[in-house]
């Protein structure tokens, strides 16, 4: 009785051990990584034939593979078919204990690694050996590069990438011991600094590199500037050993996922071409090449100097090959369909010369609305770079040395010929009495974010011949300068403190330049005219004009575009669009100006289509402040 007892005993304790071991995988069932686990019961030994019971012989784990379920969170994986996460837990004593795991939940630790959710680094493997071939160094590696001088950090992010993550860390010297004082007198630019306006730069500095590191953060994959392009990688090296040489070498790109290709074209240059590709190399390089002046009938290009033309022409071939081929195609962003544009500069060379040339040209084929333009010296690309250095550091000496000054056109009535207003004019006069028009550095000042000294300058020479000469004053404004916060703060605040005089001055809007706010624009001239201030369009009928400028602004005058009138004597077409001009007009109750009247014939011709007004070197030049009288 008591065996019976027993024996029946041990198969209620094996039953609650298997309750206990399915209550523990219902327990886990939202346990991330848990593997079910199920129980294996035996009998007992047996005597006589007779058992003796039942007992739990395993708790075997159930390595099936689990379900899974999308989280969100990119930290996040799961393991298909056999196999662990390798994860390490280093402790305070400076040793390690290596742990495995199927839980996948994973996170960014705060020093850039990654780790499960209890804090233990999650492990890889060492990445192969680069491939120079094929493989991508990146400009800006994930590396520390400081040293032991830098020890205060200024700022430091973790980038999530769809692929990858990177830690971005700046750090500076004890800038509060190394800033010292230098002088009591504190100077911009370069000259000596405080310790105090030093310290107070750098914290500035801090400042803006923080919330920079913070919009990366945020949109790690986003484009800042909307007029960014979209940049895309292509598969070749520069230099002399470039990766398409021969038949079967292979160009291609990955544009928004996709894969452009394009096989190297084989190509025999003639004459022609040899002689424009050998014009097209910077003089350091043309050594390479054999001059096709050298060639004559007794004196022939040798195979491998023919082989050489040939090669140079075929890659410049497959690189105009490629672009047809990628502009055929059109994006998909969206459900948007996107068109590609490209423009190619080439520049033969070696690698880091036809880099800089092959960038240049570029920029000047744009310019010049060319797809593809190769590098030639007569393009004078260097020449316009360096001239452009060198307005950047003349166009701060004049704004700092006052050499910018107004020079002011007579515009006169047609009718009469007397001046009826002057058109004020941007000016650079040296100290040596050298005068440069607009068109030397008026590009450059725009691009360096300097134009809006001008206007402020306009404006004060424009108000000193209205007061003292009691003259009637035009000022040009662009539609940047009206959408320029700070620019038209300028010129309220301006006309604010001569209001008395400001029925004696008038703006004219650049019209050559795109509007592309019309709502700007006529809360400008409303403001304007507040002022008692007349207003116009300068350039009318060049550029994006049109007709609807008189119904959609409320302005006096339209300037008539000089192209329009300084041929008009000699061309039917020219006099019969500003003649529609003046009447369109006159039929709004709009004044007219003629600009560029270079002589009596084109002036007699303005006389009998009757527009109001003239401009132009028939009457006189723009002249400087005193010789205005």
């Amino acid at each position: 009785m008591i065996g019976a007892l027993w024996t029946g005993i041990s198969g209620l304790a094996s039953q609650q051990k298997a309750l206990d071991n399915e209550a523990n995988n219902i327990a886990n069932v939202n346990t991330i990584g848990y593997k079910a686990s199920r129980i294996s019961f035996a009998d007992q030994i047996y005597q006589d034939r007779i058992g003796k019971g039942s007992t739990v012989l395993d708790a075997e784990k159930l390595y099936t593979q689990g379900g899974t379920k999308l989280t969100g969170v990119n930290y996040d994986m799961a393991l298909y078919g056999d196999g662990f996460f390798s994860v390490v837990n280093k402790n305070t004593l400076g040793t390690a204990e290596t742990f495995y795991t199927r839980a996948g939940n994973f996170r960014m630790g705060d020093n850039g690694t990654l780790q499960d959710s209890a804090g233990n680094a999650v492990q890889g493997w060492m990445m192969s050996a680069i491939d120079s071939q094929n493989d991508v160094t990146s400009t800006n590696p994930n590396t520390s590069v400081f040293t032991n001088d830098y020890t205060k950090l200024l700022g430091s992010k973790i980038i999530r990438h769809d692929t990858y993550v990177e830690t971005v860390t700046a750090k500076a010297t004890n800038y509060n011991l190394t800033a010292k004082s230098d002088s009591s007198t504190v100077f911009s630019g370069d000259g000596a600094k405080t310790k105090s306006s030093k310290i107070s730069d750098i914290e500035e500095a801090i400042k803006d590199y923080t919330s920079w590191l913070q919009k990366l953060k945020d949109q790690p994959d986003g484009l800042f500037d909307t007029t960014s392009a979209q940049i895309s990688q292509i598969n070749f090296k520069s230099g002399t050993d470039s990766i398409i040489g021969s038949d079967g070498d292979q160009i291609y790109a990955y544009i928004n996922g996709n894969k452009y290709s394009q096989n190297y074209v084989i190509t025999s240059a003639t004459d022609a071409q040899k002689i424009d590709l050998y014009n097209g190399l910077p003089t350091a390089d043309k050594a390479l090449f054999r001059n096709p002046s050298t060639v004559t009938a007794l004196l022939p290009y040798t195979a491998s100097e023919t082989a050489q033309y040939d090669k140079a022409l075929s890659r410049i071939e497959t690189y105009k090959a490629f672009a047809d081929k990628i502009e055929k195609e059109s994006l998909l962003i969206d459900e948007d369909e996107i068109d590609i544009n490209i423009t190619i500069g080439i520049a033969q060379g070696d690698g880091a010369r036809a880099f800089k040339y092959s960038q240049r040209v570029i920029n000047y084929a744009r310019t010049k609305l060319q797809r593809i333009m190769i590098y030639n010296e007569s393009f004078k690309i260097q020449q316009s770079f360096e001239e452009n250095i060198k307005w950047v550091k003349q166009l701060k000496i004049g704004f700092r040395e006052n050499l910018f000054q107004a020079y002011f056109q007579p515009i006169v009535n047609t009718k009469t010929k007397e001046v009826h207003k002057y058109e004020a004019l941007i000016r650079y006069v040296t100290k040596e009495g050298t005068e440069f028009g607009p068109y030397s550095f008026l590009n450059i000042a725009k691009k360096t974010k300097l134009y809006p000294n001008i206007i402020k300058i306009i404006l004060q020479d424009s108000f000193k011949l209205i007061k003292n000469k009691n003259k009637r004053v035009s000022v040009n404004v662009s539609f940047d300068d009206i959408a320029n916060e700070e620019t038209t703060a300028f010129i309220y605040e301006t006309l604010e403190q001569n209001k008395e005089f400001t029925q004696f001055l008038e703006f004219e809007i650049l019209e050559s330049e795109e509007i592309s706010d019309f709502n700007e624009v006529s809360k400008f001239i409303s403001n304007i005219k507040k002022f008692g201030c007349i207003i116009g369009v300068d350039d009318f009928g060049a550029g994006y004009s049109n007709f609807n400028l008189l119904t959609l602004l409320d302005i006096d005058f339209v300037k008539i575009d000089g192209s329009l009138i300084e041929k008009i004597n000699s061309s039917k077409d020219l006099e019969i669009i500003v003649n529609t001009i003046a009447n369109f007009s006159k039929e709004f109750k709009v004044k007219t100006v003629a600009e560029y009247v270079s002589n009596e014939e084109i002036y007699n011709k303005i006389n009998e289509l009757n527009i109001d007004y003239c401009q132009g070197y028939y009457f006189d030049k723009p002249l400087c402040y005193d010789a205005v009288k």
